[in-house]
């Protein structure tokens, strides 16, 4: 242990097994899988769909939206994908999708 001038001794092995600690961990928190199902997004992109398909359901059956809600659930996922490649974090990816 060295003295740094101020009267405070530092441990060299003690910082350098710090920093380790917290450079491991921002590393493990990368690649993290998320911790719950992730479905809002999804659902917000699907209300839509449903909703119009509720409210004009005398003039259109339920097969006239699979390839909507099709389309809109491959779009949600690309975009959730493409914000989790840029931020690195599954819980702002979610919450850039969602909005």
């Amino acid at each position: 242990m060295k003295g740094d001038g101020f009267g405070i001794s530092r441990n060299k092995a003690y910082e350098e097994s710090f920093l380790s600690v917290i450079v491991g961990k921002r590393q493990n928190n990368l690649m993290k899988k998320p911790e719950h199902w992730i479905v809002h997004p999804f659902l917000f992109g699907v209300y839509p769909v449903v909703a119009l398909l509720a409210y004009n359901i005398r003039q259109a059956t339920p097969l006239v939206a699979v390839r909507s809600l099709l389309l809109v659930l491959a779009l949600t996922l690309i975009l959730l994908l493409a914000s989790w490649i840029i931020l690195r974090d599954w819980q702002k990816a979610v919450l850039v999708t969602s909005l």
